[in-house]
């Protein structure tokens, strides 16, 4: 398959199908090994992990803010009052 891509996508989907079937096929035929299951669960679970952390620190910056917003109206307050 060799020539220049003219980002011609006529027949993207069809190629894509063969792809899929193909490593389907292969994956059906010549089963996962121990090391795939082993890499497969690695990666799950960096992204679990990644995603947790994205979580909590969403979750400390949360806090943060709501901590400013109450010292700033706390400040405010105490320069209206005096």
């Amino acid at each position: 398959m060799r020539g220049v891509y003219r980002w011609d996508h006529r027949n993207f989907d069809m190629d894509f199908e063969n792809c899929a079937l193909l490593t389907n096929e292969h994956i059906h035929n010549n089963q996962l090994t121990e090391l795939d299951r082993k890499f497969y669960l690695m990666v799950a679970k960096e992204r679990t992990d990644k995603k947790e952390r994205k979580n909590e620190k969403r979750k400390a910056q949360l806090e943060n803010f709501k901590n400013r917003k109450k010292l700033k109206l706390a400040t405010d307050t105490q320069q209206l009052r005096g």
